[in-house]
């Protein structure tokens, strides 16, 4: 039995939707008594293969055409009747359906068919099958539409796509694009006037997406729901009332009624990392990483909340509104099994962006304490190996591509000069630097990282290190060669491989220390990284960003233009003039700073003083004697 979908509320037992109900599967939807786009409809069928729009013609006895498109009907009385052409009428429904798929659900492209049903007992067209429009008796109805196959070119409707569709019929009776009985008028918006007057739901709907304000004054009282309500739109209308429930954020509201619309593109997530990975962790510890939730390019409001898939999974702050989002996940492991396995969950982005909730999937290692000797001995020795190697084999290529060996060693122990080369000192030299560096990094390596893994992230480190260096040396000796004061100042540049070995020599420094500093903060409480820390911590960013551009100018502009200028200006000359100029200035600054500090204080001694000055009292003669 198919499902039957009545727009007033009630269908008669005699109806065409109730024997369309009793005789068609439960693949079909029958819509009794439809409205589409403005078009009634006696009937509309969602099935599998297309929409079946029929129309019922009360005609009777045996109908045939006639000439320019007129019917005519031989009655069983023997009379004739005479029957407008039903064509066009058909192409008006079939037009009506389109337009509504057109504006309702532009992604589908089902097949359209015409029917018309005579429901008078008798009555058939002759000849039968040949003639368009189409004809079905009433009793054959059923039977026709489940044996129509799909045309060529359209695919067949899913059930969940065939429900939508016939709801959609029966409560979209203005479509977005149809012009409605009586206007809306905004409180504003409008180019001449008081406010902005639309025909349409979706110029409404555009309108209230420019205008948001405009929007949240109508949904909160009631206007908007009304009119759409009243000219037919009961969706939008339902819509409209329920985008306020439920929502702490007026514009939070105004998008969920415009993006339930259908009429409007969804905002567009982006969410940063789109996997995280915790990392090891020792079992009982809480590992932690940053996500971030921002709205990316194109229009909306971007809002909605972030949910934990496993109880030991956290995250926090978890809604967002209007804001980007960034939120610390961690992870508590003191109930997850130690193993190699790694912890699988999910994070659930749920916003106004998605219909379906953005899984972000979380990963994390529980490991168990590494002994004594591995911290202190194993892991250094390890670092040290590692780093030693690649240190020596950096240090052999720069004493190979010309970079002489220093003086000293000869000075201290003359003997051993014959006994290496260039290539050897600079990999002795360099490998030792390295060894050190990986040893010191593999001592304060976290506990809970593997050897490979704390491994792997210093040689990512190094090499992005190393790479920065590198294009900066080679900037530099480009810069050199092009401002720099040239070889008639008797300054010889070295060569551009080894200023390029160089800077990778240098890279396992600031690479080590940042490394360093990361395991450090690898398992920082969240209470220690509150939102001054987190601000403060992007200023220094951006101070340290700063710094690194000015270093960049100054390597590779400033330096060879220092160097020319030093070349080509007598520079004994004028610093000599500029000494005596210097050491007046200053002693003139001494005698004014005297004065000043002089004034200050006299002005702090009157201050001090009293006001009135104190008067000694002439004492008072004796009586019978003389004032001594």
């Amino acid at each position: 039995m198919a499902e039957l979908l009545v727009m007033n509320g009630w269908a008669d037992p005699d109806s065409l939707g109730v024997s369309l109900r009793d005789g068609l599967s439960d693949e079909y939807v029958v819509l009794a008594d439809a409205v589409v786009h403005g078009q009634p409809l006696d009937a509309v069928v969602v099935g599998p293969q297309g929409l079946f729009a029929l129309e019922i013609k009360p005609w009777e006895g045996r109908i045939m055409r006639a000439r320019r498109g007129a019917w005519t009907g031989h009655l069983p009385s023997g009379e004739q009747a005479r029957y407008p052409d039903p064509a066009p009428e058909a192409r008006r429904a079939v037009q009506a359906v389109r337009a509504f798929l057109q504006d309702e659900f532009p992604a589908l492209r089902p097949a359209v068919y015409h029917l018309f049903v005579l429901a008078s007992p008798g009555a058939d067209v002759s000849p039968a099958g040949v003639v368009e429009p189409a004809f079905v008796s009433k009793s054959e109805l059923a039977r026709t539409i489940a044996a129509t196959q799909a045309s060529p070119g359209t695919g067949s409707l899913a059930a969940e796509e065939r429900e939508r569709l016939a709801v959609a019929l029966r409560d979209r009776r203005l479509t977005a694009s149809m012009r409605a009985s009586e206007a809306f008028t905004f409180r504003s918006g409008a180019l001449f006037g008081s406010g902005k007057k639309v025909w349409t739901t979706r110029a409404a709907v555009e309108h209230i997406d420019r205008n948001p304000e405009d929007g949240l004054f109508h949904l909160q009282n009631g206007t908007l729901a009304s009119w759409l309500s009243a000219q037919g739109a009961e969706y939008l209308a339902e819509l409209a009332r329920q985008a306020l429930r439920g929502q702490h954020d007026p514009r939070a509201a105004v998008e969920a009624f415009l993006t339930g619309s259908g009429l409007v593109s969804r905002s567009r997530p982006v969410v940063r990392p789109r996997r995280l990975r915790l990392g090891p962790a020792l079992s009982g510890d809480v590992c932690e990483a940053r996500l971030s939730v921002r709205q990316g390019r194109g229009r909306g409001y971007l809002f909605g909340a972030v949910r934990a898939g496993e109880p030991w999974l956290h995250i926090e702050p978890h809604a967002f509104s209007g804001k980007p989002l960034q939120a610390v996940v961690s992870a508590e492991t003191e109930g997850l099994a130690i193993g190699q396995s790694l912890w699988q969950a999910q994070l659930l982005v749920e916003s106004s962006a998605t219909a379906e909730p953005l899984p972000v999937p979380v990963q994390v290692r529980v490991v168990g304490m590494p002994s004594q000797l591995n911290r202190t001995v194993l892991r250094p020795a390890a670092g040290a190996l590692v780093a030693g190697l690649l240190g020596a084999a950096i240090g052999w290529a720069l004493g190979a591509a010309g970079t002489p060996a220093p003086g000293w060693p000869d000075d201290l122990l003359p003997s051993l000069r014959s006994y290496y080369s260039a290539p050897a000192f600079w990999a002795a030299a360099i490998g030792l630097l390295w060894a050190v560096m990986g040893a010191v990094r593999g001592l304060w390596q976290p506990p809970a990282w593997p050897v490979s893994y704390a491994t792997g992230r210093w040689l990512v480190r190094t090499v992005a290190w190393g790479a920065a260096l590198a294009l900066l040396a080679a900037a530099a000796h480009w810069s050199w060669q092009r401002l720099g004061p040239g070889p008639a100042a008797g300054i010889a540049a070295p060569g551009l491989g080894a200023v390029v070995l160089s800077a990778l020599a240098l890279a396992i420094l600031p690479s080590t220390w940042a490394e360093i500093r990361s395991g450090q903060r690898w398992n920082v409480p969240q209470a220690a990284q509150a939102a001054p820390g987190r601000r403060r911590h992007v200023s220094r960013r951006v101070v340290l960003g700063a710094l690194g551009v000015m270093l960049i100018l100054v390597v590779v502009v400033g330096l060879p233009l220092l160097g020319r200028a030093w070349q080509q200006g007598d520079v004994d000359e004028v610093m000599s003039s500029a000494r005596p100029w210097a050491v007046d200035h200053w002693t003139q600054l001494e005698t004014q700073i005297g004065e000043w500090v002089d004034g200050i204080l006299l002005r702090s001694a009157e201050r001090r003083a009293p006001v009135h000055p104190t008067t000694v009292p002439t004492p008072t003669p004796a009586a019978g004697g003389a004032a001594p």
